[in-house]
């Protein structure tokens, strides 16, 4: 059998969304993950005999035909063609240079919808470098008239305040100059606390070096650049083998690499030649080792949360500094500029999602991926931005962290905190070039920009020099204020006005395919009133910064967390990191027989498999079998229906191939108030409160308990235990052993009695449930009483009672159901009534999903050959209908 035998692989179910490592080449029907752009980037698995490597791409199978295209020579394990490909069906195939055999062709299509991004030759791209100083960030020809601009207006006062603050470092003791050496470690805690220990010192020597070195560039401050000098100096005489090497911490390594290359590129002129020559050689010796490290295992490994969080932006300052100096630049530069053409950024796709969550893509990834670009484009010319994630990314940010909200509880987080003014940069920088209203509207929410444009009339910004402006500043970092201060922000926001807009807009759901998370807002952007609902099913499984969450939900309903995804992540690896935080008994999900889904593997992953928003209906389905590796689940799927306002039902799909249990899970902050034989759950917070239903099964035990099944460590890397409280864990047991789970939960939340403003408070009174069931489905029926609609306002039109049913199938197929009058062939449905209301209430509210017939006490309302899910509202005083379908995404 060939190495390249891909036979066993069944090509309707494709083996992993993403490879952790490259086994099958993609594209192809292995892998289910679909293109970003055109032209793809072709990728394979290494051959360590070979040294280059030779590939064929044509519409023929064969590759006989004159218009295959063959390249070879290829170093690297990937390969992406510099101009765009015609829409159709194509086929391709690579061999190694030490290979006789092809691999199997693989076919791929490319769509006509795909975003085509074309580059020049590699040759011409490397001759547009310069050789002069500077090259980073800023062209030497562009030097004076950035200068000049920095002379102006609110960047005169940016620039002077970032002077100051680091004016009050120059002289200070420098941690690196203790010369540490690089200690053994005989466990996690030392190996840790020494990998923390170094970074830090890092960090406080290294950071502000480089910031003095851009400012004293822009001044001609010479404390400062004296002060840069001498740090980068220190920085040289560490042993890069010892305790700042990348063995020891790879952020230590590239914070040097970073910041000597920043001081040797921007203070060139100011350097003894003794000087250049240290800088040199410590860059050059530490470029080295990431070259060494990442060259091709990041090729292969594409996944790697450290190496695109920080590393590669260190590889590309260096290499970049370093370009025509020492021989290896060259091709360092080539390769680093190779793989963020084709691979940046590996965390999601055109729905501009976040893989490793919101924390990171805040933390790490936002400020950095704008910094790359801009340095990328200054340099050779090349527009990271054509990747079409970057322009749908502002719409991740405005869902996943709504302005003034909580942010999303998905993954590794410290601590929870509303959007800061490390935002505002960015999200203007994609309001100005993408010409985005709802970005400049969410940096408008967190303060007038500092970049204002001239045009303050017609956008929502004030015009430069408002005083309302001039209070507002980039956050106080220096990758914010340098992407402010050379980004031309307020040039790209008056070439075109930007309209007022506000996210309310926005609709109320939105999914992002690419990274498995759907986002659920009644009242986006007012988080006193809001509810949000989060849930995630990811292609990128549980590897890196996620967790083993796939069909896992959070909520957070008038600024309180209700339902809690749990844990503490302290440090990463450490006992209760792995052991709790990262595991699925942590989450809103579910356990067969008390078993999870792996952590830390990208091939235990799930997938949005259906969403839809509509006008009073947001549904969303995730498909998560592959994520339970260890146990015998043939199907998962959960479902999601958000019923306006605050009414959310979660339909459990759990098939296996065995008899099993179930164990359903939900975490609060507080102990939760159980009513075992009415099988319902309460939470309560001071300014909200959830209770769920458990409609499905009718039976089974409950248990809670707030304590972790690994504690936090007794000596954590920080803090101390008492800074990480106990959270409540609540478990709903299956009844019995079956093949075929079924499990239907209501959750209706509501606003806590009294609530703040003009709220008049809710009822106190939960909906009256009513267990359904028919041939080949299950549902439930809930009444709710006047005026609770869970937002704390009164109802309307003189409503004395809302009815409101919904059913699903327990199959895969349609079935027949009926509820509330409204009959229907259907995989889901749900019906929202208020019979003896007026105005709008005197409608009837009907969504099904993959319909194939749908009546209202005998009119017919849908008949169709093909499932079509749709939404509909029928006037019950005059019988007119509106409808609106599934558009597909």
């Amino acid at each position: 059998m060939s190495r390249h035998d891909t036979t066993n692989i069944n090509q309707r179910d494709p083996i992993t969304m993403h490879q952790e490592i490259v086994r099958y080449p993609e594209p192809s029907a292995a892998v289910g993950h679909g293109l970003v752009v055109n032209p793809p980037t072709f990728r394979w698995p290494i051959d360590k005999k070979s040294t280059a490597y030779i590939l064929q791409y044509g519409r023929d199978a064969t590759f006989a035909g004159a218009a295959t295209i063959t390249i070879t020579g290829v170093k690297e394990t990937f390969f992406r063609p510099p101009e765009p490909l015609p829409a159709g069906r194509y086929f391709w195939r690579y061999k190694g240079d030490s290979d006789d055999d092809w691999s199997p062709p693989a076919a791929f299509t490319i769509e006509p919808h795909l975003k085509c991004w074309s580059l020049p030759p590699w040759p011409a791209i490397m001759e547009k470098i310069p050789t002069g100083r500077p090259r980073l960030w800023l062209r030497p020809e562009k030097l004076p008239a950035v200068k000049r601009r920095m002379q102006e207006g609110l960047r005169q006062k940016v620039l002077e305040e970032w002077r100051a603050d680091l004016q009050k470092l120059v002289g200070v003791p420098l941690p690196l100059s203790a010369n540490k050496v690089k200690r053994p470690t005989a466990n996690y805690y030392e190996r840790i606390m020494q990998r923390w220990e170094a970074m830090a010192d890092v960090k406080t020597t290294m950071i502000p070096a480089g910031e003095m070195a851009i400012v004293a560039m822009l001044t001609g401050d010479e404390a400062l650049a004296g002060e840069a000098v001498r740090r980068a100096m220190t920085a040289a005489a560490q042993d890069p083998d010892g305790f700042t090497s990348i063995s020891v911490s790879d952020f230590a390594n590239g914070e040097i690499v970073k910041n000597t290359a920043i001081i040797y590129d921007l203070l060139h002129d100011r350097l003894t030649a003794p000087e250049r020559r240290a800088l040199e050689d410590n860059i050059r010796y530490r470029l080295g080792q990431i070259y060494k490290r990442y060259r091709p295992q990041l090729e292969q490994q594409l996944c790697q949360a450290h190496a695109w969080q920080h590393i590669m932006t260190d590889f590309m300052i260096g290499s970049l500094a370093l370009y025509k100096v020492v021989p290896e630049a060259a091709a360092w530069l080539e390769w680093g500029l190779k793989m963020f053409v084709a691979f940046y950024p590996w965390w999601g796709g055109v729905d501009g999602g976040a893989a490793e969550n919101a924390y990171y893509l805040e933390d790490m990834a936002l400020i950095y991926s704008q910094l790359n670009a801009m340095m990328i484009e200054e340099a050779c010319g090349i527009d990271i931005l054509q990747n079409p994630w970057f322009e749908a990314n502002p719409y991740y940010l405005i869902y996943a962290h709504p302005p003034g909200s909580w942010r999303s509880q998905f993954g590794d987080y410290r601590e929870q905190v509303r959007p800061g003014r490390e935002l505002l940069v960015p999200m203007l920088r994609y309001a100005g070039r993408f010409h985005n209203p709802y970005a400049a509207a969410y940096a408008a929410a967190l303060g007038r920009s500092p970049a204002a444009g001239r045009n303050g009339d017609e956008g929502v910004m004030p015009a430069q020099g408002d005083a309302e402006a001039e209070s507002m500043w980039p956050a106080a970092d220096g990758a914010s204020r340098l992407l402010y201060l050379l980004g031309d922000i307020e040039i790209n926001l008056d070439h075109r006005p930007l309209p007022k807009s506000s996210p309310a807009e926005l609709p109320k759901a939105k999914a992002f395919y690419d990274c498995g998370q759907v986002f659920m807002h009644s009242r986006l952007g007012d988080p006193q009133n809001n509810i949000m609902f989060e849930f995630k099913s990811s292609p990128y499984g549980s590897f890196g910064h996620n967790h083993a969450d796939q069909n896992c939900f959070n909520l957070i309903a008038f600024d309180e967390v209700l339902a809690l995804d749990t844990g503490y992540y302290i440090g990463y690896g450490d006992t209760h990191h792995y052991g709790w935080t990262m595991t699925t008994a942590a989450h809103n999900g579910v356990l067969i027989d008390g078993e999870g889904q792996p952590i830390r593997r990208m091939d235990a992953y799930g997938r949005i498999a259906d969403f839809y928003t509509g006008a009073r209906f947001h549904y969303a389905v995730g498909a998560a079998e592959k994520a339970y590796r260890n146990s015998p689940v043939t199907r998962f799927l959960r479902h999601v229906l958000w019923l306006e306002p605050a009414t959310y039902l979660i339909y459990d799909q759990i098939d296996t191939s065995r008899p099993t249990t179930v164990q359903w899970l939900l975490h609060a902050l507080d102990k939760m108030e159980v009513d075992a034989a009415g099988r319902r759950v309460e939470v309560r917070r001071p300014g909200a409160r959830m209770q769920v239903c458990f409609a499905y099964p009718a039976a089974g035990d409950f248990s809670q308990t707030d304590q972790f099944a690994v504690p936090v460590p007794e000596t954590p890397v920080k803090g101390t235990p008492a800074d990480y409280p106990n959270q409540w864990h609540l478990t709903a047991f299956s009844p019995e052993k079956t093949t075929a789970h079924r499990w239907l939960t209501a959750l209706f939340v509501e606003k806590a009695s009294g609530g703040a403003g003009d709220d008049a408070g809710t009822t106190g009174k939960w909906p009256v449930v009513a267990r359904l069931s028919g041939a080949g489905w299950l549902g439930l029926q809930w009444q709710r009483a006047a005026g609770a609609d869970g937002m704390g306002e009164t109802g309307t039109g003189g409503l004395s009672r809302s009815t409101s049913w919904a059913a699903f199938s327990t199959g895969e197929a349609p079935v027949q159901i009926k509820l509330g009058g409204v009959t229907a062939l259907a995989r889901a449905l749900a019906v929202l009534s208020a019979p003896d209301g007026a105005g709008e209430n005197s409608c009837l509210h009907i969504f099904a999903v993959e319909a194939l017939n749908l009546s209202y006490n005998g009119r017919e309302l849908l008949s169709n050959d093909e499932p079509k899910t749709i939404e509909l509202t029928i006037s019950l005083a005059t019988g007119e209908k509106t409808e609106k379908e599934h558009d597909g995404r």
